[in-house]
């Protein structure tokens, strides 16, 4: 399968043999107990509560390039995300968006990570409400 993604006017095209929708495994709250998501996952997930907060965690490269839309079409309540690619340490913000996706979705393109590993951190826009269900789709490339 090609898998083909544009992002902030970059387009990006993998092939790639399966993709997996992976499943969000609660309580991923803090860096510490992220979620797994690989390059070639589809990680669906929900911000239960106002205040939820999911990580997932990536392998990279020091030097790689982040590419992440956070999916908020079908949610309810609120279809509006926050998207944060952080460092290894889970807390310093590399790059963070609101809604550059297409609606109130959120999109990162090309946020740098100097170290060998992120984390997506996804809350509800506001912090104030349930965003349910959303889609990650991310990878990191040299």
């Amino acid at each position: 399968m090609l898998v083909i993604a544009t992002l902030a006017g970059v387009t990006i095209a993998t092939a790639v043999a399966h993709t997996y929708q992976v499943g969000e495994q609660e309580d991923n709250g803090v860096a510490a107990a992220a979620n797994m998501h690989k390059a070639i996952d589809i990680s669906r997930g929900a911000i239960n509560d106002a205040g939820d907060v999911d990580f997932w965690f990536a392998i990279a490269q020091p030097g790689d390039q982040a590419f992440a839309y956070v999916s908020t079409m079908g949610a309810v309540a609120s279809t509006d995300s926050r998207l944060f690619v952080d460092r290894a340490d889970g807390t310093t913000v590399i790059e963070s968006d609101i809604n550059d996706g297409p609606g109130a979705s959120s999109c990162v393109a090309g946020a740098v990570v100097p170290d060998s590993s992120a984390f997506y951190r996804i809350i509800e826009g506001n912090n104030d409400a349930s965003l349910s269900p959303y889609r990650l789709f991310a990878l990191t490339t040299n």
